[in-house]
């Protein structure tokens, strides 16, 4: 990795750090991500398998429904799964 390389990604960190500190005060339960995930994965077979979309337009529902459970995916790696955030320590009680 050049010079060039390493100012440019420096660069790139330094413009998107108040967009990355932003993603990383929004949290989201496992419940929540367990329901986005599991119907964002039922339309991507549904789109590729069934009929409802044109195939001129399947590859743009695709990128649309990846790009929201890749923002699912980061809100998540941001949260417990009770929802608070993952800088915080998640307290489990034991189960009688």
């Amino acid at each position: 990795m050049g010079l060039s390389s390493l100012y440019r990604n420096t660069r790139i960190l330094i413009i998107f750090n108040d967009t990355i500190n932003k993603i990383g005060d929004l949290h989201m339960k496992l419940s929540v991500n367990a329901v986005i995930q599991s119907l964002s994965l039922a339309a991507q077979g549904l789109n590729q398998i069934s009929g409802f979309i044109p195939v001129k337009y399947q590859f743009w529902v695709m990128i649309a429904l990846s790009a929201i459970q890749g923002v699912t995916g980061i809100l998540a790696h941001f949260s417990n799964t009770d929802g608070t955030p993952s800088s915080v320590i998640q307290v489990v009680s034991p189960k009688v």
